[in-house]
């Protein structure tokens, strides 16, 4: 299983939404996850939260074999311990190395913005403060993102 997931701050910077896409190995759309959060310091804090909520749910789903993506290299860099000053996002930082170690089989690897679209996407998509919607079945706003994805 390959979850993504992305952050988008909203233009007034007082929300941020967190987007995640569950996909199998051949980029098949498993299931999705969107949720809007009070406002943070930066997008480095709203992409940590993002990682973050993304080991959370799929920890919670009982998964094995997971390989994490992520667009964020700065959180990447901070979860290796090569990230440099962390005092914005420490915490969060350090919740997401205690899921990771309880989760030996989970991995976490950078990919790039190019190849994090529905993810993306995703967070874009409208909720509610606080509140967080799970697709069984992609919105129809990602179909054409999905197909391309899966066809590059």
């Amino acid at each position: 299983m390959i979850p993504t997931q992305d952050a988008s701050l909203s233009s007034e910077n007082v929300t941020f939404s967190v987007g995640m896409v569950l996909r199998d190995h051949t980029g098949k759309f498993i299931e999705g996850r969107v949720g809007c959060m009070p406002e943070v310091g930066s997008i480095f804090e709203a992409e940590a939260i993002g990682i973050r909520e993304a080991l959370s749910w799929i920890a919670g789903k009982g998964l094995t074999q997971v390989s994490f993506e992520s667009d964020s290299l700065l959180s990447i860099r901070a979860l290796r311990g090569d990230g440099g000053n962390q005092l914005e996002v420490g915490h969060v930082i350090q919740h997401c190395l205690e899921l990771l170690q309880s989760n030996p089989t989970f991995s976490l690897d950078f990919i790039s913005r190019q190849a994090n679209k529905v993810a993306h996407e995703l967070a874009r998509c409208p909720c509610l403060l606080s509140c967080f919607y799970v697709f069984s079945s992609p919105p129809e706003s990602l179909l054409e993102t999905l197909l391309y994805d899966v066809s590059s």
